[in-house]
């Protein structure tokens, strides 16, 4: 590793650009797009002024991707990495090695015929300020990253251990490969697009009432086109739009979901975890075993009906770092069968044990408060309401409460907690089972609270604070509770493992 400044490549430009392309859209464009729209309907000659802002934009975004080009420069040296960047606002960052949480490479499209990569030093509790070195020839990425690793393991090594270990990475063969059948199946599972969709609702209609284009009325016309009743034409239309609206909703998921997780391979290593994924960009990710903090296994109901659950690796959560980056301080498994969870977990853990869990549930009252103040006392208000104000045919509204009752029960039988000498897994879910399983030693702070009506029935609830997420348990019997706390405190204190 040279301790001189190094340049990266001059294709470093088109990443810059790309980059800078993204942050504009995200950061400028999507904020000021009512304002752009008002100034575009009030202003003549619309298609000169629109192609005058295009031109004036993307050569303001590619000189400056020129000009961060000439500024950035990085180094290698006393087991750091250090980076110059910027072109108004210089800025210096130094990333210790011990600090470095991931090393991850990835491969763009552009880069690829040129043996080219973007490295990425994912920094462990800072201040979100990452290392992204881009445009480097893909073997000194490798050597990078595998220096890190074997500093954060043993300290310095020689350049034949280096090598040699290089060499024995890349003929490990793929614990699992997931094919793009199981990653339609995820992106079907995944809500992600729709979300956004239901986001952009208030800024859509905007632009169709500033452009005068009446939807109400083109559909007024479809339906007096249609020979059938008007009722059964408008339903017929909505329908329609509908499901064209799900499926082009749904087709987009799955485009965006393929790209993303293309040829997905999966590597568990003596001690670290990879990742290999991507069509138009191969990114690989890698997380060292002694920074996992958690693992999280998910499955909602759709996921429920493909017999698959997704599993993710958790480290320290820093919610800055974690929202610019996409999540990517998180391991994800998208797409598994239930019953190969247990293993990933010891692979992630090696003193995991894989057993048939009997997990502790947790008490009625949770199911009885539930029903009487969401389920009863609102229907039975709502009925009352209804019938005074209307006539007795409301008092159809009670026969939900079965329904209620039902769904509060099936709440009630997903929540549970199983515990050994080493490990604890809470359950939680409605429809689809969730676990959350993490060693003692990872757990921040445990905290038992207790209502004075809880304190009657000798009832309490017991959260968790993990590095990553904060997760409770309600309604436990007093001494299920003062006990699993206990044993936490005296095995948390007792351990001489490190959480980070």
């Amino acid at each position: 590793m040279t301790e001189q400044w190094q340049k990266v490549s001059p294709l470093a430009i088109i990443y810059f650009l790309i980059s800078s392309l993204v942050k504009f859209v995200k950061d400028i464009a999507l904020n000021m797009m009512p304002l752009m729209v008002v100034l575009l309907v009030s202003v003549e000659e619309k298609l000169f002024w629109l192609s005058v802002s295009g031109v004036v934009i993307s050569s303001l975004l590619i000189v400056g991707s020129i000009l961060f080009y000439f500024s950035y420069r990085y180094k290698v040296i006393d087991n750091q990495v250090i980076v110059h960047k910027g072109v108004i606002n210089k800025e210096d960052i130094s990333l210790k090695f011990e600090r470095i949480q991931n090393v991850n490479i990835s491969t763009p499209w552009y880069f690829k015929p040129f043996n080219l990569v973007n490295c990425i030093l994912d920094s462990a509790g800072s201040s979100g300020k990452e290392i992204n070195i881009p445009g480097i020839d893909i073997d000194y990425a490798e050597k990078l990253s595998l220096k890190v690793h074997q500093y954060n393991q043993q300290g310095d090594f020689t350049a034949t251990e280096e090598q040699q270990a290089d060499k024995d990475s890349n003929k490990i063969e793929p614990t699992l490969r997931i094919s793009p059948k199981e990653i339609v199946k995820y992106s079907l599972t995944n809500g992600v697009i729709i979300f956004i969709a239901m986001a952009m609702y208030p800024f859509v209609e905007k632009i169709l009432s500033k452009l005068d284009l009446n939807v109400k009325d083109y559909i007024e016309q479809l339906v007096a086109y249609l020979p059938i009743p008007k009722f059964a034409a408008i339903a017929l239309v909505f329908l329609s739009l509908l499901i064209f609206s799900l499926t082009l909703l749904m087709s987009l998921s799955i485009i965006f979901y393929l790209v993303k997780f293309y040829r997905y391979e999966f590597y568990h290593e003596d001690n670290r975890l990879r990742r290999v994924t991507g069509l138009l960009e191969r990114q690989q990710t890698s997380i060292r075993k002694q920074k996992i903090q958690g693992i999280t296994v998910k499955q909602n109901f759709i996921a429920r009906l493909f017999n698959r659950v997704t599993i993710q690796v958790h480290q320290t959560q820093n919610n800055q770092f974690n929202l610019a980056a996409g999540g990517k301080q998180n391991f994800l498994i998208p797409m598994v069968k239930p019953e190969q969870w247990q293993d990933f977990v010891r692979m992630s853990f090696t003193d995991f044990v894989p057993e048939d869990l009997k997990f502790k549930g947790i008490e009625k009252s949770y199911l009885y408060r539930n029903f009487l103040f969401f389920v009863l006392i609102p229907i039975v208000a709502l009925s009352l309401k209804l019938v005074l104000t209307f006539s007795f045919y409301h008092l159809g509204w009670l026969l939900l409460l079965p329904l209620g009752y039902l769904i509060c029960w099936q709440k009630h039988r997903r929540y549970g907690v199983w515990s050994n000498d080493d490990f604890i897994i809470i359950r939680n879910g409605f429809i689809g089972t969730n676990y959350c399983i993490f060693p003692y030693y990872k757990l921040q702070q445990v905290s038992l609270v207790q209502t004075p009506i809880q304190k009657k029935k000798r009832l309490m609830k017991i959260s968790f604070q993990l590095a990553f997420m904060k997760i409770s348990i309600p309604y436990l019997a007093q001494n299920v509770a003062e006990d699993l706390a206990n044993m936490v405190l005296y095995k948390t204190e007792s351990t001489i493992k490190k959480w980070l």
